[in-house]
């Protein structure tokens, strides 16, 4: 009897899978100002602004109070010192991108690039709900897109993550779409429902990457803190030398010689040097890229690319 979806490991997930990681959610915070440690490519670093601040109340200036809160037209206009105070947000909503498209369905140990990006994005929402904070997030295939308005409530994240589960079951070779959608599409929906102060993470392996998906992500990045979790596959980096390896996308194939060590050694170069201009491109910008490997354990590697800074001594 054929395997369904739901039980071919590595190469589909559920929501009963996804929910689990509900108990791997830990070791890893998004606190104000915390600092981002990238494992790859230089280790570029991001701070974090954390909750935004409500204004509270308009009152007139006591000694030791903060000038730089000083309101001066309210100020000039009482002829007395005036102060704005402001309180931190109780909770921060939380925006997930979640790429679920063709190019996502591949894999060549453990498990697919789709897989791991939905993982990611469960682990993530399971950490901002137990905090306090909304949850809410974007699921996009080559088709279909789904919006989840970030809310508090484990009903609203059982639901973002049933629309995980939906898209990815929806992934097949063949039935691929003519053309993955854009990243920039999804970026552009993204602003629609993004407001300041918000985090964003981005869970995807950057295919289709343009100067525009790099316009309206560093758009999204001016009033949010952003967050890119790079899924990759050990394939994507390093050839295998095993001699002669059919290639395909799905329509034409080649046959590559992986024996040469040239040709290994110009793949990965050709890979790095891709993956860390955009990765030092936004990194100007204030947008951490963090590797997230299909060959790993997801929620280590989240630990270890948020996990608490160790001290030097």
């Amino acid at each position: 009897m054929a395997q369904s979806k739901t039980t071919l490991q590595g190469v589909y997930t559920n929501v009963k899978a996804l929910l689990a990681l509900r108990f791997e959610a830990r070791g890893f915070s998004f606190h104000p100002r915390q600092l981002m440690q990238n494992p790859m490519h230089g280790r570029y670093a991001a701070r974090l602004r954390g909750r935004g601040l409500n204004f509270e109340e308009l009152r007139q200036y006591q000694m030791g109070d903060d000038i730089r809160t000083i309101d001066w037209k309210v100020t000039n206009r009482m002829r007395k010192p005036f102060v704005r105070s402001y309180t931190e947000e109780k909770e921060r909503a939380a925006l997930l991108l979640v790429d679920q498209r063709t190019p996502m369905f591949f894999g060549s140990q453990r498990q697919m690039k789709s897989v791991t990006a939905a993982e990611c994005a469960a682990l993530i929402a399971w950490r901002m709900v137990g905090a306090g904070d909304r949850v809410g997030g974007i699921v996009f295939g080559d088709e279909a897109l789904q919006e989840y308005k970030p809310h508090h409530l484990q009903s609203t994240l059982v639901a973002f993550l049933r629309g995980i589960e939906k898209s990815n079951a929806a992934l097949s070779l063949s039935s691929r779409a003519p053309s993955p959608r854009p990243l920039a599409n999804v970026l552009q929906v993204a602003g629609r429902l993004a407001t300041h102060d918000q985090l964003i993470v981005l869970i995807t392996d950057l295919s289709g990457w343009d100067a525009q998906s790099y316009k309206r992500v560093t758009r999204l990045a001016q009033h949010n803190d952003l967050v890119v979790c790079h899924v990759v596959d050990p394939l994507e980096k390093q050839l295998p030398s095993q001699g002669q390896m059919p290639v395909s996308d799905g329509k034409l194939q080649i046959e590559l010689d992986a024996s040469k060590s040239k040709l290994r050694q110009d793949f990965t170069h050709s890979f790095e040097t891709w993956a860390q201009s955009i990765y030092q491109s936004l990194s100007k910008h204030g947008i951490s890229c963090v590797p997230i490997s299909t060959a790993q354990d997801v929620a280590p590697q989240l630990r270890q690319a948020f996990g608490p800074r160790q001290s030097k001594r």
